[in-house]
């Protein structure tokens, strides 16, 4: 029955993400160098329940959920809420994301960011040196 299909899939679409922990230990190093990090995620609500039962999740500082905020990456407003929520100045911040157009967005409000392959995080090493951004 096609209902039972759906509420599986809605039920355990956690199970089937891939966790980049390439990038848990990027993000380890940026927070033992002193800086901040935050998830801004185009996600389902669900994903709140999933976060806080993975390790991972204790090495932000925050997060904005799309499907919480009712507005999605790239429209402008979500990285408003963020800059909001946490009191973010929008040229102190960077921006990882692996979509162009997400980029873009954040750039037009005055963030810098790279866009990342997570087969190259030499690109993203690059990208932190050329910024500024203490990574060692």
């Amino acid at each position: 029955n096609l209902k039972n299909i759906v509420e599986k899939i809605m039920n355990t679409w956690s199970d089937y993400l891939d966790i980049q922990f390439n990038m848990l230990e990027v993000v380890k190093k940026l927070k033992e160098n002193g800086y901040k990090t935050y998830i801004l995620s185009n996600a389902p609500v669900k994903i709140e329940e999933y976060l806080n039962d993975i390790e991972f999740i204790k090495y932000f500082d925050g997060r904005v959920i799309s499907a919480l905020e009712k507005v999605s990456k790239p429209e402008k407003e979500i990285y408003l809420r963020l800059f909001d929520k946490y009191n973010l100045v929008p040229e102190e911040s960077f921006f990882i994301d692996d979509k162009k157009e997400n980029i873009d967005a954040a750039n037009s409000l005055g963030m810098k960011g790279h866009i990342h392959d997570m087969n190259n995080l030499e690109s993203l090493y690059e990208s932190f040196k050329a910024n500024d951004i203490k990574y060692e």
